[in-house]
């Protein structure tokens, strides 16, 4: 039998239930009818015989069942989060496999790059800033007696000093360097000279010379005798330089200076214009020129008056015949002049810049035509023209 309250069965004798205690009541209703006793042709209708619920039994199943289930979610969690991981790589090594594996090459030396050398640090030095130079009396006097001689070299040349190729240019400063020295000796004692109508130097003190005055040196048109150069000689006659004036003296860098200058320049007695300048000089220890050698002759501008500005070359070069004699002391730019001075006279415009500058500044000339044919020249010209460029070709 069962048990009323707990449900479980029970011996039949039982007057307690064994499991939760409780008194068995004894069952005093007869027994039904099995369907054996029955009449086969009665149809039965068979309720369900309720059965006492059992709390406790139910329980256990539940949570069983219940834990089962927490644990299959847990597990098919793990399952895909282990399907996941597995697969990622995999998919990274398949990525890796569609690319075309590189053949292993051996590794090439590497160049060994030169070493570069350190950099030298600069510092930058301020911007020099000019200011004006206030030189000493012997400084002063020394550029002074520089510029006369330039001075001397423009009045007494055909052409201006910037004119003038260099060979010409030291011929012309190197005579009159020498023969206006006479009164300060600058010259004279440094190469142990005394003074003479005419001056001979031997080729080392002319470099010298010429080299710490002018910055170069060229000796193709010294005359020589003996062995040595004629610096100086003959006699200047009625013309000479009054005097020269330098103002604004400039220190324009550590080692240069510049300042400009006139020069007065005079005919037997008489003013006969002036050569305005702008020199630039270096130092130089070896200079007797006040310790500075000439960098660059900035500009020169001649201006001559009365007769001295219609001097001519060549005066008589349109009235008679000239020999080589007549032409020996020109140098090649006198002897270019006074062959273009020829047609000058006929009013010819000079293309060349040079030629219209000098022939511009004389009275005389008249610009007026650009074709002057050797049937305008007379007899003396034409010929003058031909010994003149024969002299210039040689």
């Amino acid at each position: 039998m069962f048990c009323t309250k707990c449900g479980k069965e029970i011996d039949d004798s039982a007057k307690f239930c064994k499991y939760c205690g409780s008194p068995v009541e004894a069952d005093t209703e007869e027994p039904l009818e099995t369907a054996s006793d029955m009449d086969t042709d009665v149809e039965v209708s068979e309720e369900p015989v309720f059965q006492p619920r059992n709390r406790k039994k139910w329980v256990v199943p539940v949570c069983i069942a219940a834990g089962i289930a927490i644990l299959g979610s847990v597990g098919v969690v793990a399952a895909n989060m282990a399907k996941a991981e597995k697969e990622t790589p995999k998919k990274v090594v398949e990525e890796k496999k569609e690319e075309p594996k590189k053949e292993e090459q051996p590794a090439e030396p590497e160049e060994e790059k030169p070493t570069e050398p350190a950099k030298e640090v600069v510092e930058e030095k301020p911007v020099f800033q000019e200011h004006a130079f206030t030189p000493d009396a012997e400084t002063e006097a020394g550029l002074n007696q520089f510029a006369t001689a330039l001075a001397w070299a423009d009045f007494f040349g055909t052409a201006k000093v910037t004119a003038y190729d260099d060979a010409e240019f030291c011929k012309r400063f190197l005579f009159y360097a020498t023969r206006m020295d006479y009164g300060t000796g600058r010259v004279l004692n440094r190469y142990s000279l005394e003074p003479a109508s005419k001056l001979l130097m031997s080729e080392a003190d002319v470099t010298d010379l010429l080299q710490n005055s002018l910055g170069k040196c060229d000796l193709s048109n010294m005359t020589y005798e003996n062995g040595q150069i004629i610096a100086c000689g003959g006699d200047p006659g009625s013309r000479w330089v009054e005097d020269v004036v330098l103002n604004n003296i400039t220190q324009i860098s550590e080692t240069d200076i510049r300042f400009d200058g006139v020069a007065h320049y005079n005919s037997e007695g008489q003013n006969s214009g002036t050569g305005t300048f702008t020199i630039t000089m270096t130092q130089n220890p070896n200079s007797v020129w006040g310790g500075y050698t000439l960098k660059n002759i900035d500009s020169w501008v001649r201006d001559l008056q009365g007769d001295e500005a219609n001097t001519y070359v060549l005066r008589n070069s349109d009235g008679q015949y000239c020999t080589e004699k007549d032409l020996s002391h020109m140098c090649a730019y006198d002897l270019y002049l006074a062959r273009n001075e020829i047609y000058a006279r006929h009013g010819y415009i000079f293309d060349n810049p040079d030629l219209q500058e000098y022939f511009g500044d004389m009275e005389w000339y008249n610009p007026t035509t650009k074709d002057v044919p050797d049937s305008a020249l007379n007899e003396y010209e034409r010929a003058n023209v031909q010994l003149i460029l024969s002299l210039e070709n040689q």
